[in-house]
């Protein structure tokens, strides 16, 4: 099943793990609202970052 339009991590060949981050909150909301309409139950988000408190600025956008 190829991803929702506009999510990344997918390449033009449909490939997961290729694209640009996301970076913006609502971008990154809409994606995880979007594999949740897709019927996802499931769904691994890694953070770059070194700030432990991404985890709890990620979580807050996703509940």
């Amino acid at each position: 099943m190829p991803p929702p339009p506009g999510c990344r991590g997918w390449g033009p060949d449909g490939r997961p793990g290729r694209g640009a981050p996301l970076t913006d909150p609502a971008e990154i909301a809409g994606t995880v609202a979007a594999y949740r309409d897709l019927g996802a139950d499931e769904l691994v988000l890694y953070c770059y970052g070194d700030d432990p408190a991404q985890v709890e600025a990620l979580a807050d956008l996703i509940r």
